[in-house]
């Protein structure tokens, strides 16, 4: 069971934490998020997002591991170059 959501986890807004949570109470093991690049390194380079809104820190290699620790999974691969890619395993005991 594993969830793979490509270039549009920021276009949730406030939802994408339900949308997590929801994956994690309901046992989907495994998570892959894949961002954008040309976002992410927007978002890098302007580090307050007035210029993307404050969503596309979720397009990151750290905004999308923040979201998935922040709801019982572990950090397992990354992969930050080009549009990157964070893959996470729903840890035995999620928080």
């Amino acid at each position: 069971d594993t969830v793979i959501a490509s270039r549009v986890i920021y276009y949730f807004h406030e939802a994408m934490h339900e949308l997590i949570q929801a994956c994690a109470r309901n046992g989907v093991s495994g998570i892959v998020l894949v961002g954008n690049e040309y976002r992410a390194l927007a978002w890098e380079k302007s580090r307050d997002g007035k210029e993307l809104g404050k969503y596309a820190y979720y397009s990151t290699v750290a905004g999308m591991s923040e979201l998935l620790e922040s709801h019982g999974y572990s950090v397992v691969k990354v992969l930050p170059d080009g549009d990157p890619v964070v893959v996470g395993r729903l840890r035995a005991d999620p928080a």
